[in-house]
């Protein structure tokens, strides 16, 4: 399939060729000299190391009439040095801050999705926390779970997470403060996995969900696509608030960019203590981002340590769907100031605000509004 690169270069091609110039004279090799009075020019950002950019440069030592060069940011624009630049997107991926400044291409073999300590710190936010295998959910919050169901040869994996609001303290301009920041906590995860080639049992799994939620307040379960609209209808009538989520490529970027935001600014506890905390760790840290001419996919890495990402894919969707909405428990008190009503024929005045009301006034709202 032809990429937009490809469809306006094929466009633009033809139209110039008319546009030659020729010298009456010749080259070492007896070749008459021709000019090109036109010129297609072609400036993009490099991405992958394919389609018509790519092709492009790496075919210039073939093609006499060419120049091509990659030039970073901090060569063509004096004002913006690498040092600040690098100070500025410093959560910028160093794959994705070659590619937008450092005018380099990406491999096609993909690269790691995210760094191996931004996992560790979830892990160790965790531990902070002592989160374990919760059996029970805590009074007064709302848990979100998305469940990746599987194929014949792929696990089915569960993850149940909460959020919440904490403290933290953070440094800004060399100084140490405190900021408010929101949690993303995962509580619950659960892989049934397929034996001798045999489908997982979806009754088993339904059913499972279903005793979770006589001990956690769902707000949400989630379902990706394949073969799950059964078990979304099962849940529906025991009660249970369920949808499908359809993993199209868009979608799936958005919760992956989100996942990775999560990890870079140390939002999300992963448990350490659970049955299934080495798999979801090694999944993580085997995935690889490919991109492509429209964005990038997301897909285990096939000569790494473990080839499955069946909690990744969980645990993108559990935090996609709690991000989508946000419930912070049950509601907080607080104070409100409350204006004194006037007595019938005071001529005092009072106020809202910066307003300053009379008693005239507030007998026609109320007959009015009803206030």
């Amino acid at each position: 399939m032809k990429t937009s690169g490809d469809r306006i270069y094929s466009a633009l091609g033809p139209s110039t060729a008319d546009f030659v110039r020729k010298t009456g004279k010749f080259d070492e090799e007896g070749n008459e000299i021709i000019v090109l009075d036109s010129k297609i020019i072609s400036i993009s950002s490099p991405r992958s190391e394919e389609g018509m950019l790519f092709k492009l440069y790496n075919d210039t030592p073939n093609t006499r009439t060419r120049l091509a060069f990659k030039l970073p940011t901090w060569k063509v624009s004096i004002q913006w040095p690498e040092s600040m630049l690098r100070q500025e997107f410093k959560f910028m991926s160093a794959n994705d801050f070659n590619m937008e400044f450092g005018a380099e291409f990406s491999g096609t073999a993909g690269e790691k999705y995210i760094p191996d300590h931004y996992i560790d710190e979830a892990l160790e936010i965790g531990a902070e926390l002592n989160l374990g295998q919760a059996v029970n959910g805590i009074p007064g919050l709302m848990y979100y779970a998305h469940l990746d169901p599987a194929s014949t040869s792929h696990n089915y994996a569960l993850i149940v997470l909460h959020t919440e609001e904490r403290m933290r303290l953070t440094e800004r301009n060399g100084q140490i403060v405190k900021e408010k920041t929101k949690m993303f906590i995962v509580d619950h995860m659960k892989c049934w996995q397929p034996e001798g080639g045999r489908a997982i049992n979806v009754y088993e799994v339904d059913q499972y969900i279903v005793d979770l939620a006589r001990r956690f307040r769902f707000s949400m379960v989630s379902y990706d696509n394949w073969n799950s609209t059964a078990s979304v209808q099962l849940l529906r009538r025991k009660g249970i608030p369920t949808k499908i989520t359809p993993f199209r490529r868009e979608y799936k970027m958005r919760i992956y960019d989100q996942l990775e935001h999560l990890l870079v600014n140390h939002q999300l506890a992963l448990p350490r203590k659970t049955p299934y905390s080495q798999m979801m760790e090694m999944e993580l840290k085997c995935l690889k981002r490919i991109y492509l001419p429209t964005g990038f996919k997301i897909e285990p890495n096939p000569d790494a340590q473990i080839t499955t990402d069946d909690f990744c894919d969980a645990l993108a969707g559990a935090c996609g769907l709690a991000a989508e909405s946000m419930y912070t428990g049950y509601p907080q008190g607080g104070l409100v100031n409350m204006p004194q009503i006037p007595s019938q024929g005071s001529q005092n005045q009072w106020s809202i605000g910066n307003a300053k009301i009379s008693d005239q006034q507030w007998r026609l709202w109320n007959r009015k509004f009803g206030i």
